[in-house]
This record gives structure tokens, C-alpha cells and sequence, in this order.
């Protein structure tokens, strides 16, 4: 997969076909998102974004702003994964943000005719975003797929529903694990996975989780699945 943080597809008047192109979002000194696009023949109708951070995100919604200041419609937005997913609602402690409900208000702002998600956090985001439509983990897996994986791994209750959903897709067991997480910082703070009944001198293993970021609780879980002598 590429990593540009933008793709658009559309229409050219230029060489009156259909076309699509990727855009990365680049920056001011100060922090304002910078994009370079091919020109105003080009007519989009939908949009993918897969923000690296919020100055992508923003990127991507300020770019639909200039496509419609110049007058054309505005495109459908895929948006794989919703910033702010994991601050879907009011804490009373930690966290004060609610950053989900900040995040739909400046989609919906923008009225677009669609917005795609994929997998959400929890069903609050989908329910803040107008005309949102899910595609779920479990229907990315086709017909015919032939992955040889001997566990599914639920890394915590969160991600529960989906990895056994994935687990039933695919028919294989599923493994529970957990984490313990300091509610005042957000940081993980310990692993744990219940023992492993099959061992091979390798194993492969699906982890199915709500939300990735940076990669922790993959870490994490990784380690203490080696500790069961698993070779991964």
C-alpha cells in the first residue's frame, strides 16, 4: 500500500477519461497542511484519506473546502480510520476531550454525500457522522481466502466482538488476551494471553484489534506469546 495520505478518484475533461492520483500533505513551517494538486480539469468524486497525523486530516478537509470554492461538487470521503476513534465519549477523569464529537462536527460540516468508515472503535463515532456507512473487519475477509492461521488473538474485551466474528469467518479458535492500562495517561502498563493449547515450531496468529497506532499492544503481545515459547 502506498503512503500518501491522499488518493482521489475522478473524471479528467483534459484527456476526458476517468483518473485517480495520490496526494501527500505537506506543511508550513508552522504547522498549516500544504497540498499540490494537478489541476482544476480534473473533477473528483470521491476521496480516500489515511491521515499520519492531524495535520493530514486537516489536509484532506481543507482540500475538499478549495474543490468546492472552485466550484465543484463535493466528493464522498472513505475514511478508513477516524481520528479521535478511542475519545468517544466524556470521561470523568484522564482524558477530558471528546475528540470524536470535535472530528463529526468538521465532517459533517462539510456535507459530504457519503462517508466510509472501516471497522470503528465503537458504534458512537458512525452515529456522529452523517450518512456514514461501515464496512466491517469481518467482511474484508473474501471468498476463498486461504491464510493458514491456527489462532485468532482478541487482544483486550474491546476488540472482542470483532475478533470472534473473524474467528467464526475463518474458523479457527479464538485466544483471549487482555492489557491493564493507567486510565490517568492513557499508557499500557502490563500484557497477559491465556496459555496456548496448540505448539508447532511456528505458529501463525492473527491479532484482531480495534485501533492501531503505534504498534504497542502488537509489542506487547508479542512478548508475552514468546514467553510461551511460541515461535511467531
Amino acid at each position: 500500500m502506498r503512503d500518501e495520505e491522499i488518493q482521489y478518484f475522478g473524471w479528467s475533461d483534459k484527456i476526458n477519461e476517468y483518473v485517480n492520483g495520490f496526494i501527500n500533505v505537506e506543511h508550513y513551517p508552522s504547522g498549516e497542511p500544504l497540498i499540490h494538486f494537478p489541476g482544476d480539469d480534473v473533477f473528483i468524486s470521491r476521496i480516500l484519506l489515511r491521515p499520519r497525523s492531524m495535520t493530514g486530516f486537516l489536509g484532506g478537509l481543507f482540500l475538499v473546502d478549495a474543490i468546492k470554492d472552485r466550484g465543484h461538487e463535493t466528493p464522498d470521503l472513505i475514511l478508513p480510520f477516524v481520528p479521535g476513534a478511542r475519545q468517544d465519549r466524556l470521561n470523568d477523569s484522564g482524558d477530558y476531550l471528546f475528540t470524536a464529537k470535535s472530528i463529526a462536527r468538521m465532517i459533517n460540516e462539510r456535507e459530504f454525500p457519503k462517508v466510509t468508515i472501516l471497522d470503528p472503535h465503537s458504534e458512537v463515532i458512525a452515529a456522529l457522522i452523517n450518512r456514514c456507512e461501515i464496512i466491517h473487519a469481518v467482511d474484508c475477509i473474501q471468498k476463498g481466502f486461504t491464510a493458514n492461521y491456527h489462532y485468532v488473538v482478541s487482544p483486550d474485551a474491546g476488540a472482542e466482538k470483532r475478533a470472534t466474528q473473524v474467528a467464526k469467518k475463518l474458523n479457527v479458535p479464538l485466544i483471549h488476551a487482555w492489557k491493564t492500562r493507567d486510565a490517568a495517561t492513557g499508557n499500557i502498563t502490563g500484557f497477559g494471553c491465556e496459555a496456548l493449547k496448540l505448539h508447532k515450531e511456528t505458529l501463525n496468529l492473527l491479532v484482531v484489534d480495534d485501533i492501531c497506532d503505534g504498534g504497542g499492544t502488537f509489542t506487547g503481545l508479542a512478548n508475552v506469546l514468546l514467553k510461551q515459547n511460541v515461535a511467531l
